[in-house]
């Protein structure tokens, strides 16, 4: 959602931006911007100058894992308990009684029944089921579409004996991973498969040498037990008089 403009052209781009807009607007409010965008210094800078007063709050936090060079460095990474606990979970899904298995989707005529499975295993949370209207799953069809078409998606299930378990409908894009939404099967909760399909999907970016994973915003707990940092997604507001 930010200004779409080479960053050596943000400063004379947004004074002439401001400058214009400023005979037809009052308000212009920049919604979701990271926290490191070039646009919100050269907001900060250019904003009063055009006539504005200029505010900026913190939104929503939006975790980044910056990936090492191998897998033992990152589980080095991780507060020991948590550290246990994936490898702990990891281990009992390797000597489940069922075979525990994971793939990403790559074949093209299978990718509307894919989808198909992902949205069931999303509904199976009562949030996730309300946030499923109709238009959104349209949506979110178009996109994966597009993702796939495009090669930046990476559509993962987990299954048990078989059975879709768990599943993770990410983007890879420019050497990171981005972490965009989840199902799951309550049925095998007890293997925790969550956090073994996101052990494994990151133990994946970081032998394809991403930099990166990327949960977006949110501060839900398993983004920081598995490594996140704080980053934070920012608003800012620009206001004038009539």
């Amino acid at each position: 959602l930010d200004v779409i403009a080479p960053r050596e052209f943000l400063p004379s781009f947004l004074e002439k931006f401001l400058k214009e807009i400023g005979s037809q607007w009052t308000t212009i409010d920049f919604y979701n911007l990271l926290d490191d965008s070039p646009t919100l210094p050269v907001l900060r800078e250019t904003a009063p100058d055009a006539g504005w007063e200029y505010r900026e709050e913190i939104l929503q936090p939006s975790p980044l894992l910056v990936l090492p060079q191998n897998y033992a460095a990152y589980l080095s990474l991780l507060d020991s308990r948590y550290r246990h606990e994936l490898e702990r979970k990891s281990r009992r899904a390797e000597e489940y009684f069922l075979p525990v298995e994971w793939y990403f989707v790559q074949q093209d005529e299978d990718l509307d029944r894919e989808i198909d499975d992902f949205l069931q295993l999303m509904a199976f949370h009562p949030e996730k089921a309300h946030f499923l209207t109709g238009v959104m799953k349209t949506q979110m069809r178009k996109a994966i579409h597009n993702a796939f078409n495009a090669g930046w998606l990476q559509l993962a299930f987990l299954t048990v004996g078989g059975k879709k378990t768990a599943s993770y409908l990410n983007f890879d894009y420019r050497n990171r991973l981005y972490i965009y939404n989840s199902g799951l099967n309550p049925i095998f909760e007890n293997l925790s498969p969550g956090w073994v399909l996101l052990g494994y999907l990151i133990e994946w970016a970081i032998a394809e040498g991403r930099e990166a994973v990327d949960f977006m915003r949110g501060d839900e707990g398993y983004k920081y037990q598995l490594g996140g940092k704080d980053r934070f997604v920012t608003r800012a507001t620009l206001t004038r008089e009539t």
